[in-house]
């Protein structure tokens, strides 16, 4: 089994990125998981300590891009 650990990131940081459609970010400050879309600034709302729970993240070949 592999384990993913999201880049982690601060609030100030992350709020004036816009992250890549597919890209996820953990905002260390808020203890939250952010999303890509292309086009919103500090990304959208994934799951937060509030009680929504991402339970698992699919990764395909098509979603793995390895650099070298």
């Amino acid at each position: 089994m592999a384990i993913f650990k999201a880049p982690r990131i601060t609030t100030y940081q992350r709020s004036s990125l816009v992250l890549q459609e597919a890209e996820l970010v953990y905002d260390t400050n808020q203890k939250t998981f952010y999303g890509g879309d292309n086009t919103t600034p500090g990304g959208f709302l994934i799951g937060a300590n509030s009680g929504f729970l991402v339970e698992r993240i699919e990764l395909t070949n098509q979603n793995i891009r390895i650099n070298l």
